[in-house]
């Protein structure tokens, strides 16, 4: 597209300040986010719950809620100061040209000749990345598990278990990363300009074989599916099936339970074969019509039409998102601005595009939210229309409080970060009037997930960032890569303080004067001559002393430089010359012999090269 080229050669300006302009957008968006934060925080400070749910929630419930809506909104915020940090010290360190260059030196000392090019070196890179991120997220993740969820008894996940799904989550993405990456490289180097239409099809392509092989080899390695026993709730959840013509081909329960006290329902799978997974934990705490009534909301979704909308909506998202990529995946001034002077990494590119695009996204999600909230609406009438009004309104509010949702929310906040609605706005979208007091059945709270298929309008905004994976989000607090970049400077100290500490020695018998060469014979020419200088000699040798009349190692006396059997009846040194520098080999030979083509040739070569391309040379070969 022209348009497309026009704007590349317009944005790549020399001296742009890009990182001023990230680091701008970064700190903006946090101090919004956080003046969002404060308004919410307010809010959850209530002590009265809204007037629709007076007869539905106790004073306790609404308290206990409230307290958990507060920690987690604490906890939002120091993980998000935290965050914020992070990126900046990322931007001033300059982590990614020093673990660009880190990670191509770990290949050129471990890896073979062929796995040194660009998509190897881009492998390594982002796993790298992923995770150093990884260490730097766990003490608040650890924190959230096992201190925030466990005080209001939503943790039931073991040491053990937290640590097994971290231990499977780094090999699922060790195995599933590279191939992805390397497609993604390969199609933007070899389909030129207009990459942005291959990689677009390469993503709906991964987007369709994931969904086909989450449930057979993802999802049981975390979770247990079991088929759903034969009995009224399986019964009438094939009738609704039937009823809707959803190509229901299996139902599930999966043991969410074993990890924690939240409560959910979903389906996934391909258009003609479709898949419902109910959480144990749902089950347990509901009666079966209550059930079918979240799953009638669900499957209204997709009689809608809105997963196939949602979908559609995601590509077009992905397009405009390629597309604009290939704006910025040649920019100079963009690379420079980062420490990338003589290599453009692709993947690099991509990292620096996204947060570029930061402000736009928000813009994107806020919209996103709007829609998804609307559907939410249409999905609830939906369930209404099917005679599950009073069923569908006692189950929310039992998933309401089960998990301590937010019962009620600053607009602003829940405009930017919340998908659903919030409980009190769709149950006057129901109509609902309260006849009983709701009664949660085991008399216990959990916590639900956050996603389509979430049946409360709960805060998905401290969710979303205790999970955060930002891939472009790397700070300088991993002891491997602070090991790394140690290095360097401590053998730079080391050499130059070799000299000061140095061990006394004796006087050795060469000159310290700078690129004198002494004479074999006498002479009377005073214009080849520079005769000594007394005042310099007895500095030097004054110098050279230590307090107990050692000489040291770096200095000579003036006794010494004449001592040089080469200086035998000389008065003083004669300055030689220049060399012969013509006598050598011509620029032609220099190329043949080491030029790139020639390193190019062997394996030793191929290393050298990709050694100064690391480091940045502006020159590769003769």
């Amino acid at each position: 597209m022209d348009f497309l080229q026009r704007l590349a050669r317009f944005l790549d300006r020399p001296l742009f300040p890009w990182k001023k302009l990230i680091i701008g957008f970064s700190i903006g968006q946090y101090v919004f986010e956080a003046l969002l934060g404060y308004r919410q925080y307010r809010i959850l400070q209530k002590t009265k719950p809204p007037k629709v749910l007076e007869h539905e929630v106790s004073q306790e419930v609404f308290d206990k809620s409230q307290a958990y809506g507060r920690a987690k909104a604490k906890f939002t915020g120091f993980n998000g100061l935290y965050g914020q940090l992070q990126n900046l010290a990322f931007y001033h360190f300059d982590v990614l040209p020093k673990l660009w260059s880190w990670t191509g030196n770990l290949l050129l000392r471990f890896a073979p000749a062929r796995f040194t090019g660009e998509i190897s070196h881009s492998i390594v890179f982002i796993l790298v990345f992923i995770g150093i991120h990884q260490i730097l997220s766990l003490p608040s993740s650890i924190y959230n598990t096992f201190v925030l969820e466990e005080k209001f008894g939503f943790n039931k996940q073991t040491p053990k278990l937290f640590i097994t799904d971290i231990i499977k989550s780094n090999v699922l993405a060790a195995v599933l990363v590279p191939p992805i990456l390397a497609g993604f490289l390969a199609i933007v180097k070899k389909t030129g300009s207009q990459f942005f239409y291959y990689l677009w099809m390469f993503g709906a392509g991964l987007q369709v074989f994931m969904i086909t092989i989450y449930p057979i080899v993802i999802l049981p390695l975390f979770n247990k599916l079991s088929p759903l026993e034969e009995g009224k709730l399986k019964t009438d959840v094939e009738d609704l099936a039937k009823k809707l013509k959803f190509p229901l081909h299996e139902l599930y329960v999966i043991d969410g339970s074993k990890r924690s006290a939240h409560s959910n329902a979903y389906f996934f799978g391909l258009p003609w074969k479709k898949h419902i997974v109910i959480y144990d934990t749902l089950i347990e705490k509901s009666e079966t019509d209550e059930v079918v009534a979240v799953l009638a909301h669900e499957l209204g979704h997709w009689s809608l039409g809105h997963t196939t909308k949602l979908f559609g909506i995601s590509q077009a998202h992905f397009f405009y998102i390629f597309s604009l990529f290939s704006v910025f995946v040649n920019n100079r001034s963009l690379y420079a601005d980062f420490g990338f002077t003589s290599q453009h990494p692709i993947i690099v590119g991509f990292l620096l595009f996204s947060d570029i695009l930061g402000p736009l996204d928000n813009i994107i999600k806020l919209l996103m939210n709007i829609l998804s909230r609307r559907f939410e609406f249409q999905a609830d009438a939906f369930a209404d229309n099917l005679g599950y009004n009073t069923e569908l309104a006692r189950s929310l509010i039992k998933l309401q409080i089960q998990n301590l949702s937010t019962m009620d929310a600053d607009w602003m906040f829940a405009s930017y970060h919340f998908s659903h609605p919030i409980l009190s706005e769709r149950l006057k979208a129901l109509n609902w009037q309260p006849t009983e007091k709701v009664e949660v059945k085991g008399g216990e709270q959990a916590e639900g997930k956050e996603d389509v298929a979430t049946a409360t309008g709960r805060d998905e905004f401290a969710k979303r960032t205790e999970n955060r994976v930002t891939m472009s989000r790397v700070s300088l607090q991993s002891p491997l890569l602070q090991a790394a970049l140690r290095r360097p400077t401590a053998m730079l100290i080391q050499r130059c303080a070799a000299p000061a500490t140095a061990k006394p020695a004796a006087a050795r018998t060469f000159s310290h004067l700078p690129t004198l060469r002494p004479t074999l014979a006498s002479t009377t020419a005073s214009t080849i001559f520079r005769p000594p200088n007394p005042q310099a000699t007895a500095t030097t040798a004054m110098l050279a002393r230590t307090p107990t009349g050692e000489v040291l190692d770096v200095l000579a006396t003036s006794a010494a430089v004449t001592a040089h059997p080469a200086l035998a009846g000389c008065a003083s040194q004669i300055r030689c010359g220049p060399r012969p520098t013509m006598s050598g080999a011509t620029r032609l030979i220099q190329k043949r012999r080491h030029g790139f083509v020639s390193r190019m040739k062997s394996a030793a070569g191929r290393k050298l090269i990709m050694r100064r391309r690391v480091k940045g040379r502006k020159k590769l070969g003769h």
